[in-house]
């Protein structure tokens, strides 16, 4: 049900707000978030975008889990303070 209410609701957020870099993060095999619209959200929103290859939604709770920690993890690396 939570699923079918965040996929059916139109949420408006205001970009001009959002300070600080971001990561947006698509996964190949997702079928609850297409990978294109996680794309076109991170180029909306002026976020760096990662694709993860072979991976379904939950990406930090499947096999290969730790190679997709690492990618986060040197993003972070690079962009925080």
């Amino acid at each position: 049900m939570a699923i079918k209410e965040t996929l059916s609701t139109s949420l408006r957020v205001d970009r001009t707000r959002i300070d600080g870099p971001s990561l947006v993060i698509a996964a190949e095999n997702d079928v609850i978030v297409p990978a294109e619209a996680v794309r076109r959200s991170a180029a909306h929103f002026g976020s760096d975008y990662l694709f993860v290859r072979g991976r379904s939604h939950n990406v930090l709770l499947e096999p290969g889990w730790r190679e997709t920690a690492e990618r986060i993890n040197t993003w972070l690396d690079r962009h925080t303070w």
